[in-house]
């Protein structure tokens, strides 16, 4: 069973039966056969024009698909917004570059000539998260489809309306059905879709336990697959850095999306001598955060999207302060039933469970350093390597400290933000593979070389 439930006020916002085995083998025959049949039959340039009015419907659309986005998983609805306006750039940024990216090259050399071609694998599987809905969703689909492949798109059990709403736009984008298809999967269903051999690839946004799952099954079947998995970012404040700009950026990062997001600042590492002031400004930046119903505009953070989740970051909470860490948040009620204060755990020991774990949560942990030593140590001394902002007037030496950081994508006195332009994606246990950016266009192709004659 699929089920959506408003996280604030707990009202259910729909149900829907799992699909069942059979539906599960029609649905990926059908898509393997409009692939072969139809859609990579196009040029790119005509995939591009049978999806050219999805921006606008989209915009037709953004506050009623933005709505959607707060009742199902619970962020403030200016946020919701935000994801729509940010699926119309992907579209747009895609719809520009897909063609040149994607084109045969010609490599003439004394002895031979050659042609390398991109093309489309066939049927891709992505299975999507809840914490951005839409966006996660169209940053996987969008350049998959563009290669020529067809999508089957798995989406989280908490958000079933918002990956059939996707399902409703592309198709009346595209006036064309098993291009792409939202499937409800049991869970134990996903290992014989990714086995399926008209299954050719799979992308997985999520857990690192269910990407390490979701990459065994296509290692044994020798599937392609993407992952892009949690992270525990730091945010590394040296002691000449902006520190109003810095903290206030490191409160909007760590608590967007109620603290539910991958690449969030989640580790504030800052040099011990403006440790103090520092931590000042991020307390009253804190405390300065509206919290209440995500569907008023002027709320900036509201509750978790599942019990499951709540339960998750108060034991971590608990067992950060059994192990010796101290614990400030703000004091208030909270609001709701799966509502946990902004908070930041301090003292936290770089051995203790939770320097290594993702905690997905308004909560931040504050440490301290001496050096650039100590800070290199602290940023890397972590199983995940997905993303880090560092915060210093001294850009050269921040940039010199980037290729020591083990981390896909790396932020310079700015809060880091994936862009469509660019690849995103992480090292360790944040995955690997990259969406956005051109790169994100060639991960589910097959790049054939052509010898041709002299």
């Amino acid at each position: 069973m699929y089920t959506s439930i408003n996280p604030y006020n707990q009202i259910r916002n729909a149900s829907f039966e799992a699909t069942s085995k059979k539906e599960l083998t029609d649905i990926i025959i059908q898509s393997s056969e409009v692939f072969y049949q139809y859609w990579r039959e196009l040029t790119v340039e005509e995939r591009i024009a049978k999806l050219q009015t999805l921006p606008e419907l989209m915009r037709e659309k953004r506050e009623d698909l933005a709505f959607m986005i707060t009742s199902e998983m619970g962020k403030p609805i200016t946020q919701s917004l935000a994801e729509i306006d940010k699926c119309i750039l992907l579209c747009e940024y895609y719809f520009t570059a897909a063609a040149e990216v994607l084109r045969f090259e010609k490599r003439d050399f004394s002895d031979k000539i050659f042609e390398v071609h991109y093309e489309p694998l066939g049927v891709i599987l992505g299975i999507m998260p809840w914490n951005f809905p839409f966006w996660q969703s169209f940053r996987f689909t969008i350049p998959t489809l563009l290669a020529g492949n067809t999508v089957l798109l798995k989406p989280a059990s908490s958000v079933p309306l918002c990956g059939r709403k996707m399902e409703e736009l592309i198709h009346q984008t595209l006036q064309t059905e098993h291009v792409f298809t939202c499937i409800l999967p049991e869970q134990d269903q996903i290992e014989s879709i990714i086995a399926n051999p008209l299954v050719r690839g799979v992308s997985i946004t999520g857990s690192t336990k269910a990407g390490s799952s979701v990459a065994a099954t296509a290692g044994k079947n020798l599937k392609k697959c993407v992952l892009e998995l949690g992270g525990s970012d730091p945010f590394i404040v040296w002691h000449d850095a902006d520190l109003e700009n810095a903290a206030s950026k490191a409160v909007e990062s760590r608590m967007n999306n109620n603290g539910q997001t991958c690449n969030a600042a989640k580790r504030w590492l800052v040099h011990e001598k403006v440790y103090d002031d520092f931590t000042n400004l991020l307390k009253l930046r804190i405390q300065a955060l509206k919290i209440g119903d995500p569907m008023d505009e002027e709320v900036t953070i509201s509750t978790l999207s599942a019990e499951h989740i709540y339960k998750e970051v108060q034991q971590q909470i608990k067992k950060a302060i059994n192990q010796g860490a101290e614990f400030w948040t703000i004091n208030k009620e909270p609001g709701a039933r799966w509502q946990i204060l902004p908070g930041i755990l301090t003292n936290v020991s770089p051995d203790s469970a939770i320097a290594n774990e993702e905690l997905f949560g308004p909560i931040a942990q504050l440490y301290a350093f001496k050096d650039e030593t100590e800070m290199i140590e602290l940023a890397n001394q972590t199983d995940f390597g997905l993303g880090c902002s560092i915060w210093t007037s001294d850009i050269e030496k921040a940039r010199g400290w980037s290729h020591k950081i083990e981390a896909g994508y790396v932020a310079i006195n700015q809060m880091l933000s994936s862009d469509p332009r660019v690849p995103f994606g992480g090292v360790k246990h944040s995955g690997f593979g990259r969406e956005l950016g051109p790169e994100g266009l060639l991960e589910f192709v097959n790049v054939q070389t052509i010898q041709l004659p002299i």
